[in-house]
């Protein structure tokens, strides 16, 4: 392996952390540059409680960390693995507690490989920081905000050679952006002479209310049964277990269906929960209480952002990871594993060559070759769950797509679930999984027992008013 002198990374969040981790590993020497301040201790609560982190506005929101990132960080990171356990982050099996529907619980070899890890992301992110700054190759420059590129050349494209700071200019080899959906670097690039980046972006149009839990001393949080989101006619529910006691229960309506509004108001979502099958055993007062007030979440939209444009890179020597890439619908979680893949990928492709000349035309080609594919699975994903919902909402009619027809064949099948949770965990693409021999003759037996799939009836006037 031929070792950069150094990489500066654009953003010190999970995807800049992870990215920082992985090339230092091999050898990198790596800088982070963060606006905000560091963690303020090792301690989860300490980093629950006065961890401010303005640059991202979901913080603490509910987030979810899916096989792929626990595989990822097992086999690549397991001195990390090894503090997020001690820090009190667990695992849950999907697949040995499917939906009430699939009656077969018995576990089979290969279940551990669908875990997911359950942890607040304050708790995540402050291991994953002190991890990376307790690394002799790495330097995390915290509560300083990068400013622009430093580059070179005066031509089309410019060379980045490194990023400007207050502080000053910090020169570097190679530098990441993982300043997520929001980053100024495609900005800085124009500033810098080169063609501005290609940006998608799309609005999806839903609203989500989130309250945080806390169980009593002594309690026990009730069994996760089926995957954390469920639909429910015109909404989603989101029952997620984190770390330490604590979990969060998210509702997700179309943001134009304003009946659902009356959910900021903590007393309404409370009694709304309560009155709701899915969540009145997690509400119970005698198992968990509320802490804090209602997490709302509104505009969320859907971006990619490519730094290749027609075949000519907009900079060289400047690649992006995680949301920088591509932000999708926050309830699918798959934003960790995405960043954490994408990591992963460049520095597999840094172990090729190290060139930094080439690395962002190298890098682009690697995107669209093993992350697009995901991207666009997700995005029809986003858009059919979204179509759902609004004709759960307006009592109109929805052909089932696909995947919702494979999705509901998988909650009345061990087989077909396990296959579904390779999908939702981001371990295999749902064009790989139906291609399997027999897969589909498997969904259509299930589906002449059990029927097709339809929206869910609920009386959401009487939830509401409850």
């Amino acid at each position: 392996m031929q070792a950069m002198t150094s990489v500066c990374i654009s953003g010190g969040g999970l995807a800049g952390l992870a990215t920082a981790l992985l090339l230092a590993k091999d050898g990198h020497e790596v800088t982070v540059v963060e606006r905000d301040a560091a963690p303020p201790s090792r301690d989860p609560e300490a980093a629950w409680q006065s961890w401010e982190r303005r640059a991202v506005p979901q913080f603490r929101q509910t987030h979810g960390f899916l096989a792929r990132a626990r595989h990822i960080l097992r086999s690549e990171l397991p001195h990390v693995w090894t503090r997020l356990l001690e820090a009190g982050v667990a695992e849950h099996s999907m697949a040995i507690n499917p939906p009430p529907t699939v009656t077969d619980r018995s576990a089979r070899p290969g279940d551990d490989e669908l875990n997911y890890v359950c942890g607040r992301r304050s708790t995540v992110e402050a291991v994953l920081h002190h991890a990376a700054d307790d690394d002799p190759r790495i330097e995390i420059l915290s509560g300083l905000a990068a400013s622009g590129l430093v580059t070179k050349g005066d031509g089309t494209v410019p060379r980045v050679t490194g990023l400007a700071t207050e502080a000053g200019p910090l020169e570097a080899d190679l530098t990441v952006d993982c300043g997520g959906r929001r980053s100024a670097v495609p900005v800085w690039i124009e500033q810098a002479g080169g063609c501005r980046p290609c940006e998608q972006a799309a609005g999806y149009g839903i609203a989500y209310w989130t309250q945080w839990f806390r169980l009593r001393p002594g309690a026990e949080l009730p069994v996760l049964l089926g995957r954390p989101p469920v639909e429910i006619g015109p909404i989603e529910v989101l029952r997620m277990p984190a770390d330490n006691g604590w979990f969060s229960i998210t509702v997700v309506a179309v943001a134009t269906d304003t009946r659902f509004r009356v959910l900021a108001d903590q007393d309404r979502l409370m009694r709304f929960l309560s009155a709701l099958d899915l969540t009145a055993d997690w509400v119970d007062p005698e198992i968990a209480e509320p802490v804090g007030g209602i997490l709302p979440m509104f505009k969320l939209i859907d971006t990619r952002r490519r730094l290749v444009v027609d075949g000519q890179p907009c900079a060289t020597g400047l690649v992006a990871v995680g949301d920088s890439v591509g932000a999708s619908n926050p309830s699918l979680a798959r934003g960790t594993a995405f960043a954490l893949m994408q990591a992963q990928g460049l520095r597999d492709l840094l172990r090729e060559d190290a060139n930094a000349a080439t690395v962002t035309e190298r890098h682009h080609c690697h995107m669209e070759e093993h992350f697009e594919p995901w991207w666009q699975a997700t995005i029809a994903t986003d858009h059919a769950h979204l179509n759902r919902m609004r004709a759960a909402a307006d009592g109109s009619s929805v052909v089932p797509d696909p995947g919702w027809v494979f999705t509901h064949a998988a909650h009345h099948d061990p087989d077909l679930w396990r296959l579904a949770l390779r999908v939702g965990g981001v371990l295999e693409l749902p064009q790989s999984i139906v291609a399997r021999d027999g897969v589909l003759d498997q969904v259509a037996e299930v589906l002449t027992r059990v029927g097709p799939p339809s929206i869910s009836d609920i009386d959401v006037e009487a939830l509401l008013a409850a």
